[in-house]
């Protein structure tokens, strides 16, 4: 019965933890129990029920404090005994570890405690806060609250020789109260906790195993399923720009390929641009096969020839008709034909 009432109290402990610290210390504020301050040399003794708490009595730590509590205690004390400690026994710190030790963290914890506090793990009793994780940098943040054994000791002896070995200790931080269990520090304790929880796991893993893989199964197909559902109009989104790519690329090979063979008509086009002088005028132009004729109105055609011919990419520039004068202003008439650079 000890046994069971050791792992719900550690269980309850354990679950406490994700819960706020105000619902945690209401909790713990509303809980029967029989409390145990510890002052300078003494005990103080406090039943609480139902949220009331009613002074039992004072009794100096000596070796007759087993003898004596029991006169005080009621016949019907609440199964909880908790030991309530000034504020100046707790030592408290913000604490990161990989974000690897989560699955065993209270085990890790406790071969890390020397690199925390200036005790090793042994030599105190110790809780963890709420965990903090922060994937970024792969670690988990956690608070550690600790209580030297040495300072509880005579306490600790007096009650458990009294048949009232406490269940936990209160510990009052700001607004908050910590509660730091002392059960895990018997192995008798653990290694019966161990047997009992190993024995309900191996029932339950036998039912699991009875129904998990036809439900694994069904799961997995109904996950495919839905993925394939999904996935289909990204597929056939998929099938249509590959099938309009592909008519792409054949018209732009097409395209490139009648450009190598007859020249790129713009840049032709602006290539003239460029070389005519600001006072000719085409009136027509054709482009066939890299043959260019011109005919237009110019203030010097003869000047043509020459700069046309000066450039690289031009070359057979030769007059197809003799030039003339017309109009009013005199300009000269020219047809003249010429060979674009590939």
């Amino acid at each position: 019965m000890s046994t069971l009432r050791s792992f719900v109290l550690w269980w309850t402990g354990r679950m406490a933890e994700f819960l706020p610290a105000r619902l945690r210390d209401a909790g713990e504020a509303a809980g029967d129990a029989l409390l145990v301050d510890l002052e300078p040399g003494a005990l103080s003794l406090t039943l609480r029920r139902g949220g009331r708490e009613t002074p039992l009595g004072r009794l100096g730590l000596a070796a007759s404090t087993p003898v004596a509590l029991a006169t005080l205690l009621p016949r019907q004390v609440p199964a909880q005994t908790l030991l309530r400690l000034p504020a100046h026994m707790l030592l408290e710190r913000e604490a990161a570890l990989p974000l690897a030790a989560e699955r065993d963290l209270d085990r890790v914890l406790g071969y890390e405690m020397d690199r925390f506090t200036p005790f090793s793990a042994a030599d105190v009793h110790w809780a963890r806060g709420p965990v903090r994780r922060d994937r970024v940098k792969g670690q988990i943040w956690f608070r550690l609250s600790v209580v030297p054994k040495l300072a509880l000791a005579p306490a600790l002896e007096a009650l458990r020789a009294a048949g009232r070995a406490p269940d936990g200790l209160l510990v009052p931080a700001g607004d908050a109260v910590r509660r730091i269990g002392l059960t895990a520090a018997h192995p008798a304790t653990l290694r019966r906790r161990a047997v009992g929880v190993a024995a309900a796991a191996c029932a339950v893993l036998a039912l699991v195993a009875v129904a998990l893989p036809i439900a694994a199964e069904a799961r997995a197909l109904a996950r495919v399923e839905a993925r394939i559902e999904r996935l289909r109009p990204v597929l056939a989104e998929v099938d249509g720009l590959r099938r309009r790519l592909a008519a792409s690329t054949v018209g732009s090979d097409t395209l490139a390929a009648e450009e190598a063979r007859l020249g790129c008509v713009l840049c032709t086009i602006a290539l003239l641009t460029h070389l005519l002088p600001d006072d000719t005028h085409l009136t027509a132009m054709s482009i066939r096969q890299r043959q260019v004729t011109l005919s237009g109105q110019s203030g010097d055609a003869a000047r043509l020839i020459p700069r046309l011919s000066g450039d690289a990419a031009v070359s057979e520039v030769a007059f197809l008709a003799p030039v003339t004068r017309t109009g009013p202003n005199r300009a000269e008439q020219f047809s003249l034909r010429l060979v674009a650079a590939p």
